[in-house]
């Protein structure tokens, strides 16, 4: 198992991948979140590298959680609804 840390990452990293994870589309998670879907793509791919890890497999009709971001999200809901 990968250790993740959390201590790197701000509410509103964990707010983009939370908003992905929930709608499992990046167009419609950056509608929520109010930011471009390009930007939010970049912000979860800098995300991915400070981590070293993979959160999302993503393709051109699907976006699926890894095992690791699978790990990660269910630490960031927590780490939101303690904020």
């Amino acid at each position: 198992m990968t250790y993740i840390p959390l201590s790197g990452l701000s509410l509103r990293d964990i707010e983009y991948v939370v908003a992905v994870d929930d709608l499992r589309n990046f167009s419609r998670a950056a509608e929520r979140c109010g930011v471009s879907q390009g930007g939010l793509s970049e912000q979860v791919r800098k995300l991915e590298a400070l981590l070293g890890v993979v959160l999302f497999e993503r393709s051109r009709r699907r976006v699926t959680l890894t095992p690791e971001g699978a790990r990660l999200i269910a630490m960031g809901r927590d780490v939101l609804t303690a904020a």
